[in-house]
């Protein structure tokens, strides 16, 4: 696992705001299965299905129509939505699919033109 180039304390606040983000997630899902009867439990269901069932992009799109504005909101969040998941997934499961977490520090890659560049780790 390659260090992270934050001080720990950032990078506990990252991990702290990325469970807090797919709690977040989870929470709004509650939302719609109480005002719509529907069951999701996890963040993924947000656009991807479990087994069987539908995710609540699928379910937006059959209750409200493809051109619903709900549906296109909802639409428009799956990639971050996605990238939040996959990144929080990282911490939980660093073995797992969504590969590992690396926290880099942007502070040191402003240019003088104010243009931030961010290193990749290597």
């Amino acid at each position: 696992m390659r260090p992270s180039k934050c001080p720990r304390s950032r990078a506990l606040r990252c991990h702290n705001f990325l469970y807090e983000a797919k709690n977040f997630i989870r929470d709004l899902l509650q939302v719609v299965n109480h005002l719509y009867g529907t069951t999701f439990g996890e963040a993924s269901e947000f656009s991807r299905a479990k087994k069987g069932s539908q995710s609540l992009l699928e379910f937006a799109e059959k209750t409200f129509g493809a051109d619903d504005g709900k549906t296109k909101m909802l639409k428009e969040a799956v990639p971050s939505i996605e990238e939040l998941i996959a990144m929080r997934n990282a911490v939980e499961h660093p073995e797992g699919l969504s590969g590992k977490l690396v926290i880099a520090n942007f502070a040191d890659c402003i240019h003088p033109g104010g243009q931030a560049q961010p290193r990749l780790p290597n």
